[in-house]
C-alpha cells in the first residue's frame, strides 16, 4: 500500500499496477532503481487524505462563501527520459519540506500536483486514466496543452510563491528550509502561470492590454470583470469530485485552461445594470 506523499510521486507507477497486471516495483515502473535518492524525512501529522481537499483551510466571507488563496503559480514540467525511483524521491522529498516549512493552508502554502496524459502514454507506455484534451467548440482553435505534471502552488503571500518557485526550480534556498528543493534534474522545467484573485488586486492592475483606460474596473472586485465566483454552491463539493476507489482514490483530475480576455467591449459598452444583466 502507498503511503499517501508515496501515493502521489507513484501515482502513476500505481496506475500502471492497476492497468498493467500487477505485481510489478515500483522502482521497475519508474523505470529502475539506479540512483542515489535523497532523504525523504518525515511526514507532518495532520495533513489531509486528500491533498486536493482545501475547502477546510480556507476563511469564509460574511456571506459563508470560501475566500480562496489570493495568489496563485502553476508550474508545468515535463519527465527526463528514462525516469528512477530517485527521480521520484527528488519530488517527493522537495514537496515534504515544503510540508515541514510552511502551514498547510494559504496563510502557509497549499499546492497539489496533477499528471498528464502524455506521462501515462509515453513514459510509462501504459493507458492514461484521464483523456486527452480536445477541442470544445467547432469556433474554437486552442493550443492544447501537453505537459507531463502541473504543480499549482497558492497562498495569501505573493513573494512567498515566487521563493518557492525559485527554489523548486533553480535551486534558491528557501528561508525555513533544510537542504535544496531543486526538482529540475529528474525534470524539465516548460512554463509557468502565475494568477491572483481578490478583493481590490484586479483594480491594482487593471492598468494591461484588454481593459480599456480610466481604471473601470471596481475597487471591491476581486476578478477583472467586477464580479466574484466563489459563491455557496456553485461549484461541485469537494466529496463529489473525489475518486471513490482504485489506485487513485481520494484523488481527482485536474482541468487547467487560460483565456485571453479582451474588456473593452465590456466596459464601453456596456453600463453596470447592463453587465449585472
Amino acid at each position: 500500500m502507498l503511503d499517501r506523499r508515496r501515493f502521489l510521486v507513484g501515482a502513476a507507477a500505481a496506475a500502471g499496477l492497476a492497468l498493467g497486471g500487477g505485481g510489478l516495483a515500483l522502482e521497475r515502473l519508474l523505470g529502475g532503481s539506479n540512483g542515489s535518492s535523497p532523504p525523504l524525512g518525515k511526514e507532518p501529522a495532520g495533513l489531509p487524505a486528500r491533498q486536493f481537499a482545501w475547502d477546510h483551510t480556507l476563511s469564509r466571507d460574511s456571506y459563508g462563501n470560501p475566500v480562496a488563496p489570493l495568489y496563485d503559480r502553476l508550474l508545468f514540467l515535463d519527465v527526463r527520459p528514462s525516469p528512477t525511483a530517485a527521480s521520484a524521491a527528488t519530488l517527493e522529498a522537495a514537496l515534504r519540506t515544503l510540508e515541514r516549512t510552511f502551514t498547510w493552508g494559504p496563510e502557509g502554502l497549499l499546492f497539489t500536483v496533477g499528471w498528464g496524459p502524455h506521462y501515462f502514454r509515453d513514459v510509462l507506455k501504459t493507458g492514461s486514466p484521464v483523456p486527452e484534451p480536445t477541442v470544445l467548440s467547432t469556433f474554437e482553435s486552442p493550443e492544447l496543452d501537453g505537459y507531463d505534471i502541473c504543480i499549482h502552488l497558492a497562498c495569501d503571500d505573493a513573494s512567498r510563491l515566487a521563493a518557492v518557485d525559485a527554489a523548486l526550480l533553480r535551486g534558491r534556498p528557501l528561508a525555513g528550509a533544510t537542504g535544496s528543493l531543486r526538482i529540475t534534474g529528474p525534470l524539465r522545467w516548460r512554463e509557468t502561470r502565475t494568477g491572483f484573485v481578490g478583493t481590490g488586486l484586479p483594480a491594482r492592475h487593471q492598468r494591461v492590454a484588454g481593459i480599456p483606460s480610466g481604471r473601470p474596473v471596481p475597487l471591491d472586485s476581486p476578478l477583472f470583470m467586477g464580479f466574484r465566483s466563489g459563491l455557496l454552491k456553485n461549484q461541485a463539493s469537494e466529496d463529489s469530485v473525489a475518486i471513490a476507489d482504485g489506485p487513485f482514490a481520494d484523488g481527482t483530475t485536474m482541468h487547467v485552461s487560460y483565456m485571453h480576455l479582451n474588456l473593452e467591449f465590456w466596459y464601453d459598452r456596456n453600463n453596470e445594470r447592463q453587465r449585472v444583466q
